[in-house]
């Protein structure tokens, strides 16, 4: 009862935003995220692609108010083994923002399984974005690895999907040129 508590304290206080952004890291009770997507859903909350949320925040109109957009850091085993029969259940679309080192790792059983989940995750309609190449704190990094960083990861992700890769969500806090670069298109290269 308190994650539906919690996400009815959420829905309130937003209520006023156009589109409610969570962003999960760690799901550490299904029985709460279960919870959390009903919650969503039974307020009639769309949730948007990332496709959809890009095309809204470019002037496009929301397909439906209340709307949503449901975003996980990393990729973890946990995240996919909880979250996904929850959101394929209820037809939510998600993104994923992986640390792409996986995919160039030496042992090839590791880097194929990630690129298969990789695909298996576009292939339910979900959006993947880039989270760095080995995620590091890029506030302690000269600006030349930040961009090797990012844009390696865009570079793998692309490569193991087959597809553009054009979000690139942040470990944490960046300096601001690094906003300001990828914004300009001179992080991705």
């Amino acid at each position: 009862m308190g994650a539906l508590r919690g996400i009815t304290e959420l829905t309130a206080s937003f209520r006023g935003a156009d589109v409610l952004v969570l962003c999960y890291h760690q799901i550490r009770s299904r029985e709460r995220f279960v919870d959390q997507m009903a919650a969503l859903s039974e307020r009639g909350y769309s949730v948007l692609s990332l496709p959809q949320f890009t095309e809204w925040l470019n002037g496009a109109s929301l397909p439906s108010r209340p709307a949503a957009l449901l975003t996980f850091d990393h990729c973890y085993d946990e995240q996919l083994e909880t979250a996904l029969p929850v959101l394929d259940s209820l037809k939510f679309p998600a993104t994923f923002f992986p640390a792409s080192s996986d995919l160039a790792c030496e042992l090839p059983d590791v880097a194929a399984h990630w690129r298969k989940t990789l695909l298996e995750l576009t292939k339910a309609g979900h959006a993947i974005g880039c989270h760095t190449h080995s995620h590091p704190d890029l506030t302690r990094l000269p600006t030349e690895e930040v961009r090797l960083e990012v844009l390696g990861s865009k570079l793998a992700l692309e490569d193991a999907l087959g597809q553009r890769v054009s979000t690139f969500c942040p470990r944490s806090r960046v300096r601001r040129g690094v906003h300001r670069g990828s914004r300009r298109g001179e992080v991705w290269g």
